[in-house]
C-alpha cells in the first residue's frame, strides 16, 4: 500500500517509529493497542474480527527503519 501526503519524512517517523494506532492511518486495521515501548513492546491489531499479535523488533530513528515480527497464535 502506498500514499503520498503532503507532511515532512519528520513527522511521519515521529508517528511510526511509536508503533501503535495503527487502526487511526491503516483503514483494514479496526483496533489496535500496544503494550510496552520501543524494541520490545508487543502490538494487537484486528482485521476483520482476527487478532495479529506482533512484537516490535527493530526501532531505529538514524535510518527511520521500523520491524515488527507478526507471531503465530496456536
Amino acid at each position: 500500500m502506498s500514499e503520498r501526503i503532503r507532511v515532512s519524512a519528520e513527522a511521519v517517523w515521529d508517528v511510526v517509529r511509536i508503533g501503535g494506532n495503527m487502526d487511526r492511518w491503516a483503514p483494514f486495521i479496526t483496533a489496535c493497542r500496544l503494550e510496552g515501548e520501543g524494541v520490545g513492546a508487543r502490538r494487537v491489531c484486528v482485521i476483520s474480527d482476527q487478532e495479529l499479535h506482533e512484537a516490535i523488533e527493530t526501532v531505529d530513528d538514524q535510518n527511520r527503519l521500523f520491524q515488527y515480527r507478526i507471531h503465530k497464535q496456536s
